[in-house]
């Protein structure tokens, strides 16, 4: 092996001449060694290595390429038997970032490349091998059934022994093997990346692919954004591979192209990092004005009301005439007598309830008062015996068993749909229409929203708006940009927010609640983006997503609800306090202390607990010589303190005006 060096920029590459392996990129700007790799593969078929080698000049357009650090044309081939196989012409290209003048695209970070790959399947008129397989013969074509295309795939130390690693897929619920934060070594971390839920994207990884970091400040984050196909990673101690998905015959001619795998990377340390981080957020847009100053009541379906959707807008009227809340949540689908409570029959507000009228009375009144409403609607698809839902929307394997999107035992009761499908799109988009033109309706709640779909292997005949099956594991995502664009053509005040959290994801919020507020504290704190979530914490300041306690009806024990349930909600001092400090001062600011502690507009706002809080409230956000309850008017004065904060014992439930003098 002889190795090459090029130039892009202030990005110097070393090359394996034979091969044309990426072995190493310098940032000589930062004098940072932005990755190495051991020789190898860097791309594999079906999780298989395809070895290569760089096309001769006489043989290929290299000649027009004299600097295979920016692109280059490479074959590689696989035998699978005598004289029978299959091989590739592949051509890579390397996009860097902006301050690689004059080649960056100015379009990227300073601090970035972007590896990207088209692959022909190719006639073998002639072995590539150095003893040909069978002398003056020509290969036979084998067929080849694509599943991935892996790249990125040679091992590298990244930043050496001091490597910490993280991955930051975070969003809803569920177990550590869906959803976690994870902070450490490579080896440890990896380990608990083994379920294949959460290794997907588009899915529940906040941050798409993992950051790797060293204590001097170097960073180094390997994502994967907007794909389009899906896909997923294989995460190990020494490689981080992006597994692109095809699930499709590829016949000889056929042209594939992956999606770029891109690296960005700095020497600023946390700040920095983060700051990129929160950049990354391409889908997320912040929220109408009017949503920081809004406090949240969700009622449910399943807490029932003998007078259903009217007896919902008896209710509002009453929080608002007497608490002053103006945020209602509903959950009011169409679900049939015998379904459980998420399995949507279809998207039309349920009869049982009051249908059409009752809604229709429900948004005329709340928007008598100035209040806004959001409406729960299904991301992973519907529950049948349906009215609406028709067999060639549903996603289903080879066998032709529709896609069963809840574990519940439920079997094929709840289907998922493929998204891409345009009488899908059409049926969900005129039912959103309906909602905020006619119902008055705000925004949406996707349940589940963002979270991972299976590739569709329904029968081609049915699927002329897909090339490849993967291509439903993104048709979410990409609807999600269609309904964003159609609501707010509907209403300024249009808005939805999701159970996920993706930085890929269109929304103005998303859900979190696995209590690693911390992270999401950081991406926001350096960040230029004030992102929403509904995180774990009560009364949620911080997520920018204030609610009362109850948040839902659900927390109510006595049923049916009623206006007598709804009394210890107004009476509460706590909640009264809240609306109205929401209402006065906003949340758009409010910033995490800890785990249910916020400091917004000169106040801690604290979440019920059964012990008192410790909390430090560092002094980068604000000098705290002591705090005063505003409920009782009590001095509190600090337990201790140092360089970075000052520390309080505090109460929960309650609210304390901080004190700078």
């Amino acid at each position: 092996m002889t190795i090459q060096k090029y130039s892009l920029g202030n990005l110097e590459f070393d090359f394996d001449d034979l091969s044309g392996q990426i072995l190493k990129v310098h940032d000589s700007s930062l004098d940072m060694t932005v990755i190495e790799f051991d020789a190898g593969h860097e791309l594999e078929i079906n999780k298989h290595a395809l070895p290569l080698r760089l096309s001769d000049q006489d043989e290929s357009k290299n000649a027009d390429f004299p600097d295979p650090a920016w692109q280059c044309n490479l074959q590689g081939s696989s035998y699978s038997s005598a004289g029978a196989g299959w091989a590739f012409n592949v051509f890579r290209q390397v996009v860097v970032g902006s301050a690689c003048k004059p080649t960056g695209n100015h379009l990227n970070a300073p601090n970035c490349l972007h590896i990207r790959y088209r692959l022909e399947r190719k006639v073998m008129d002639k072995y590539d091998t150095d003893v040909p397989l069978f002398s003056n013969k020509r290969p036979m074509q084998v067929p080849l059934w694509l599943d991935t295309i892996g790249t990125l795939c040679a091992k590298t130390d990244w930043f050496g022994a001091d490597t910490k690693m993280i991955a930051a897929h975070m969003p809803g619920a569920g177990p550590r093997s869906h959803v976690s934060l994870e902070e450490g070594a490579p080896d440890e971390v990896t380990e608990h990346l083994w379920n294949m839920f959460r290794r997907t994207h588009p899915g529940v990884q906040l941050i798409p692919g993992a950051i790797y970091t060293h204590p001097d400040g170097r960073w180094l984050w390997i994502t994967a954004q907007r794909p389009t196909v899906g896909m997923h990673w294989d995460f190990n101690a020494s490689s981080q591979k992006a597994q692109f998905e095809y699930h499709a015959r590829l016949t000889p001619a056929d042209v594939v192209h992956t999606p770029e795998v891109s690296l960005y990377w700095g020497t600023g340390g946390e700040a920095e990092m983060f700051a990129r981080l929160n950049d990354a957020f391409i889908a997320y847009e912040e929220p109408p004005k009017w949503w920081w100053n809004t406090c949240w009541h969700w009622m449910n379906w399943w807490c029932h009301r003998e007078n259903g959707i009217d007896d919902m807008a008896d209710h509002a009227e009453y929080l608002h005439e007497k608490l002053g809340l103006t945020g209602f949540g509903l959950m009011l689908h169409d679900l049939r007598p015998g379904s459980w409570d998420c399995s949507a029959s279809g998207l039309r507000p349920s009869p049982h309830l009051g249908g059409d009228e009752a809604i229709r009375r429900f948004g005329e009144r709340v928007k008598s008062f100035g209040g806004k409403i959001f409406i729960w609607m299904p991301y992973l698809g519907l529950g049948e015996p349906s009215l609406d839902i028709r067999p060639d929307w549903v996603v289903r394997g080879e066998d032709g068993r529709p896609f069963e999107t809840y574990g519940i035992g439920s079997f094929d009761l709840y289907q998922g749909l493929n998204f891409g499908h345009p009488e899908v799109q059409d049926y969900y988009l005129e039912w959103i229409k309906r909602y905020i033109t006619e119902y008055q309706i705000d925004g949406i709640f996707w349940d589940c929203g963002g979270t991972p779909s299976p590739p569709d292997i329904s029968s081609p005949e049915t699927r002329s708006f897909q090339r490849f099956p993967s291509e439903n594991m993104t048709a979410g995502y990409r609807f999600m940009e269609k309904v964003m664009l159609a609501g707010r053509s509907y209403s300024k005040d249009f808005f939805m927010w999701h159970e996920a959290f993706n930085a890929d994801l269109p929304g103005m919020g998303y859900g979190s609640s696995k209590g690693d507020d911390g992270f999401i504290a950081k991406l926001n704190r350096y960040g230029k983006k004030r992102l929403v979530y509904r995180s774990k914490s009560t009364y949620d300041l911080y997520g920018g997503f204030p609610r009362i306690i109850p948040e839902q009806d659900s927390g109510f024990e006595k049923r049916p609800v009623s206006l007598e349930t709804y009394k210890p909600v107004i009476e509460d001092k706590m909640n009264q306090w809240l609306v109205n400090f929401v209402k006065e001062n906003g949340v758009r600011d409010a910033q995490w202390v800890a785990n249910g502690v916020s400091y917004c507009a000169g106040h801690i706002v604290t979440d019920p607990a059964d012990q008192p809080y410790e909390v430090t409230i560092p002094r980068w956000m604000t000098e705290a010589k002591k705090l005063v309850n505003v409920f009782t008017n009590e001095s509190i004065k600090p337990s201790g303190e140092n360089e970075s904060g000052t520390t309080f014992i505090l109460e929960g439930k309650a609210a304390y005006a901080v004190q700078q003098d």
